[in-house]
């Protein structure tokens, strides 16, 4: 009778099992159904059993609403004594909160064992009880326990575990994300490369995508935004099959990057390529929302009130779907902000911002003050509050100073760190090159002196060799180095001057009489010319951009800036064009210039509503083409002239051609040997 009863359960639960679990395969756990279903179970060791098949599939689809049946599971696992069982249960509970980034739920399950480390005899047990409570401090912004859990797992490698097992790369990229969240980014890039190098010794794509990322992060962090964007952009080549989902955060990372460098533009269109990965599902379904986030912002600060209050709507219906989950309030938080200004309702922006502001004081987080001080300079400024406004707008520039002088530090001390990791793994390779050949001289003289002396007289000439072209590329990075150093103070210091000259004028422009308001005016005018000058001045300087990419890019900003706002359509077509291909400094610059100065004529002289503008690189010459629609009626458009003797001088400087007529069109013709 027993067995029988055993049978029917078995068959009970085999099909319970069987016409539960494939509703796994969509985006929720049936909960209710399992439950029920447990309930018809008597015998708790059944129950268990019951759970651990369920809840195995819930961790390894990771369904977001499984909660209650690990719950469950954790009250029976009290009625069981098997100490091993227990503890391998609430490591798979924890690992599946923290998978759909839920993990202070997980503490409940790992902290009885992590209070309890001495008994937990298999040391990797250990490590893994170890390594979940370091992730649960880390994404809960608990950096400096984080850190200290991870040195201890790196010290338990390094005091050879038995049986010996290689430290994985995930440890320190992990120790390395909650070093920079400390602030201390040198150890942070040392430990996000020995990350990166181990991952590459074991072709493992999955771990370098994750660590490009955490690079990207740690770059973005101290300001130095197109390198981050580098990381980012690498980051793609590790992931196949291409994933729209990181593709969106990753263009998320550059929108964030643009907006702090008030690259509005661009940001909006990172941000849009991002929203275009969608939609978004299952543990990723929030992604949208710091994208709608983004493009809210972008809107306000490009002044387009009407898209600002069109995205608002879409995010609050995304933070809805979400429960209004606190994790993304203060995303929330700055878009209404940002909306309700747009719609002049002052004191509600103002309630909001205070929030913001009280919140990121008390985590003293510099980055988003620095943000609210804008924030609140607008806002005042809008409400016909002057005082209020101008006092924002010192701190802004005061904080701003104070963050830039900080990441100047800072990245100096990451350049210094990775300068100093790189000579010593040179040291390292120079080493084994010389114990290589000393080996190789050495098994020579047993065998023919003739052969020895030959291997020595060519491993000299390698060593030569090899130092002549490390003290070749010394030099080339020390001035590329150099060009980055000016290109950033310029960026940094007079950027900050004249972007706090601009937005003083324009506070003051509201406050003088109407008799004194446009020579103010002209000032502000002369100081965001004089800002768009110095950041073409920067974009020249600077060594990273020295590729076509850059160069691209670069002429799609100025474009969408002009042309687009005069309802002017544009293209840029390409031909045999390498994205990352060296384009020395001179030539990007003179061709961007000449470009700008075609772009500029058509604004003022051409009565065009379409341009195309193509780079042809294919053959034996390459040509830039700028035709535009406009018609000869336009009497106005000057095919002589400053701006056409510029274009031409420049041209010249890059052993260059330049013709401009009239086809359907007005051209302008740019043509030199091929690059």
């Amino acid at each position: 009778m027993k067995k029988n009863k055993s049978f029917l359960l078995f068959i009970h639960l085999f099909f319970c099992t069987l016409f539960t679990l494939p509703n796994l395969a969509f985006c929720q756990v049936n909960t209710d159904s399992i439950l029920q279903v447990l309930e018809g179970i008597e015998n708790v060791s059944q129950k268990l059993s019951y759970l651990d098949t369920v809840c195995f599939h819930v961790k390894k689809m990771r369904y977001t609403d499984g909660e209650p049946l690990f719950e469950v599971r954790q009250e029976l696992s009290t009625y069981n004594a098997d100490y091993n069982s227990n503890l391998l249960r609430a490591i798979e509970a924890s690992d599946y909160f923290i998978s759909i980034f839920y993990a202070k739920k997980g503490e409940a399950f790992i902290q009885p064992f992590y209070d309890k480390l001495e008994d937990i005899e298999d040391p990797l047990l250990r490590i893994e009880v170890m390594d979940l409570r370091a992730a649960m401090y880390g994404d809960q912004y608990q950096f400096v326990p984080a850190v200290e859990i991870y040195q201890r797992i790196i010290a338990m490698y390094d005091s050879k575990l038995e049986p010996a097992i290689e430290i994985s790369g995930d440890v320190y990229r992990n120790l390395g994300k909650n070093l920079y969240g400390c602030a201390r980014y040198g150890e942070s890039s040392i430990a996000l490369n020995k990350a990166k190098e181990i991952y590459l010794e074991k072709n493992d794509s999955t771990g370098m995508q994750w660590t490009l990322l955490e690079l990207g992060n740690l770059f973005g962090q101290i300001g130095l935004h197109d390198e981050a964007a580098l990381y980012f952009k690498e980051r793609q080549e590790y992931i196949y099959p291409p994933s729209p989902t990181s593709k969106a955060g990753d263009y998320a990372n550059l929108g964030r990057s643009a907006i702090n460098q008030q690259r509005y533009q661009n940001g909006l269109v990172n941000y849009h390529k991002g929203l275009a990965q969608g939609p978004f599902q299952g543990r990723w379904d929030f992604i949208d929302l710091y994208l709608y986030n983004g493009i809210v912002e972008c809107h306000f600060f490009l002044n387009q009130l009407d898209s600002v209050n069109y995205y608002y709507d879409k995010m609050d219906k995304k933070y809805d779907d979400l429960g209004r989950n606190e994790v993304y309030e203060f995303l929330f938080l700055q878009s209404r902000f940002l909306n309700r200004l747009s719609l002049n309702q002052f004191e509600l922006a103002e309630a909001d911002g205070m929030v913001m502001y009280e919140r990121a004081g008390k985590n003293k987080d510099a980055a988003e003050l620095l943000m609210l001080a804008q924030f609140f300079s607008e806002l005042y400024r809008k409400w016909g509050k002057y005082e209020e406004a101008l006092s924002y707008t010192d701190e802004y520039s005061e904080l701003r100073d104070s963050i830039q002088s900080s990441n100047k530090h800072q990245a100096l001390l990451l350049y210094q760190t990775q300068y100093e990791t790189k000579e010593k793994a040179i040291e390292i390779d120079k080493l084994q090159t010389e114990n290589e050949l000393q080996a190789l001289e050495s098994r020579a003289t047993r065998n023919k002196f003739l052969l020895g002396g030959l291997l020595l007289l060519f491993g000299g000439g390698l060593i030569y060799m090899n130092q002549y072209f490390r003290n070749k590329v010394a030099r080339t990075i020390q001035i590329e180095r150099l060009r980055n150093k000016i290109s950033a103070d310029l960026h940094d210091d007079v950027g900050s001057i004249l972007t706090g000259l601009a937005m003083q004028t324009e506070i003051l422009e509201q406050t003088l009489p109407e008799e004194n308001k446009g020579r103010l005016s002209r000032i502000t005018d002369m100081s965001r010319s004089a800002m768009s000058r110095m950041r073409d001045a920067v974009w020249a300087m600077d060594a990273l951009k020295d590729n076509w990419e850059s160069l691209i890019d670069r002429m799609n900003e100025f474009a969408s800036e002009t042309l687009l706002d005069k309802d002017i359509k544009f293209q840029i077509v390409q031909k045999g064009i390498e994205g990352q291909t060296k384009l020395p400094g001179e030539l990007r610059q003179n061709i961007y210039l000449i470009f700008k100065e075609a772009v500029t004529n058509i604004l003022k002289h051409s009565d065009a509503t379409e341009t195309e503008i193509t780079l042809d690189n294919q053959g034996a010459a390459f040509e830039m083409i700028i035709h535009d629609n406009g018609s000869l009626k336009e009497k106005n458009y000057k095919t002589t002239g400053q701006g056409t003797t510029n274009m031409a001088t420049r041209a010249e400087r890059i052993d260059g051609k330049l013709t401009t007529n009239y086809k359907d069109g007005f051209v302008v013709w740019l043509r030199r040997p091929s690059i």
